[in-house]
């Protein structure tokens, strides 16, 4: 795996931008629960230090593997394309590909197929 934020247990005690979870109603929120979903904006939309959010609160760059693996449903274009890179992820194995070919065999449209290109 490349090691981007292998300083992540010595970096200074980061937070998530609450401005990620925009559409979210933060005063009772569970971060364990909504792990996908909080993983998933930071890897839209973060900056470093929301990368380092995520470590710290996931447990380490192989947990928020798992999780964007795991748990993501829904991952394209540049973002899918970065975490393979960064985590030395097979497309096969991601959940958000899977789902993408469900969708593919249900609807009959190109879903899987343009997993790697960004737009809608």
């Amino acid at each position: 795996m490349i090691m981007i934020f292998d300083d992540w247990k010595e970096h200074k005690k980061e937070t998530v931008f609450k401005g990620l979870l925009w559409d979210c109603d933060l005063s009772d929120w569970d971060w364990q629960k909504n792990r996908a979903i909080v993983v998933q904006r930071v890897v839209e939309l973060g900056g470093d230090s929301d990368w380092y959010a995520i470590m710290q609160l996931y447990g380490g760059p192989e947990n928020v593997r798992k999780i964007i693996r795991d748990e993501v449903f829904h991952l394209k274009g540049r973002n899918l394309t970065f975490v393979l890179t960064v985590f030395q992820l097979k497309l096969e194995d991601m959940i958000c590909y899977k789902k993408a070919l469900k969708r593919e065999k249900m609807l009959g449209i190109p879903c899987a197929t343009n997993i790697l290109k960004d737009g809608f």
